[in-house]
């Protein structure tokens, strides 16, 4: 009876080293010191702090075996819309971000785990207050790349131009900006103004990390675009990241305008 006790007991240990739940520790609001730009944001006390793609994120390393973690079973709590402070209502998704990427480390083999917090649902702001942490049943093959987002290609239509970004912060473009880089602003419609890149973060350093099968739409903010004109006054928001992030390749960031 004392070795089934034993066993049971090993099992259930065992089990719970697998199935990790994650709980926000919500924190009010801290202001955060972009460089150029301050913002007030939604705190917590938990640490991997992210702001990016006018969302917060937060993220987690962990040694893992030879099998795939998964994310799973997020609890979701409806809030008002000022409690995401000087974040965008508008410009969240509709859906959860998450996504796990594995690299090797000295011989070990971690995972780096990266969640959304916050999504906007028909109107409804609602944050996320925890979720599931567990291995799955795939086999993690080290030489395996996984691609996620869309796969369609946005250079198919449009006049495009290339720029690059060598830190992390808020990005503002102007009229000037346009013209400065032989931009006509008055053949312009600021309603039709967008930035890909990979997904508003840099290119992965491991062959093996995710990958976005093709270029991702970067969430932006566009200022004074309802009139269809770009005016002196009118500016655009992006929130890239640089060689200050984590990985350490910068990759191409591309803005199309659309005729």
């Amino acid at each position: 009876m004392k070795q089934k006790i034993s066993l049971l007991f090993l099992l259930c240990f065992v089990s719970m080293l697998w199935a990790q739940r994650v709980t926000i520790e919500w924190d009010g609001s801290k202001i955060r010191d972009f460089g150029d730009t301050k913002l007030n944001l939604p705190n917590f006390k938990n640490q991997g702090f992210l702001f990016s793609q006018n969302n917060i994120f937060i993220t987690t390393k962990q040694q893992v075996g030879e099998k795939q973690l998964k994310i799973s079973n997020p609890v979701w709590e409806n809030i008002s819309a000022g409690a995401l402070y000087e974040i965008s209502k508008d410009l969240l998704p509709d859906y959860e971000i998450k996504d796990v990427a594995y690299y090797n480390l000295d011989g070990d083999r971690y995972a780096s785990i990266n969640v959304s917090l916050f999504k906007n649902v028909k109107g409804q702001v609602q944050r996320l207050s925890s979720f599931e942490i567990s291995e799955s049943n795939i086999p993690n093959s080290i030489g395996s790349t996984m691609k996620v987002g869309t796969a369609n290609n946005p250079l198919s239509a449009g006049n495009f131009y290339k720029i690059k970004v060598d830190k992390s912060g808020i990005f503002k473009i102007t009229k000037q900006f346009l013209q400065d880089n032989g931009i006509n602003p008055s053949s312009v419609n600021p309603k039709n103004f967008r930035i890909y890149g990979n997904g508003g973060i840099m290119l992965p350093e491991y062959n093996q990390d995710v990958k976005y099968s093709a270029l991702q739409e970067n969430a932006i903010q566009v200022v004074g675009e309802n009139d269809g004109v770009w005016n002196d006054s009118d500016y655009a928001l992006f929130t890239p990241r640089g060689r200050t992030a984590i990985t350490c390749t910068i990759p191409p960031t591309v803005m199309v305008i659309k005729e």
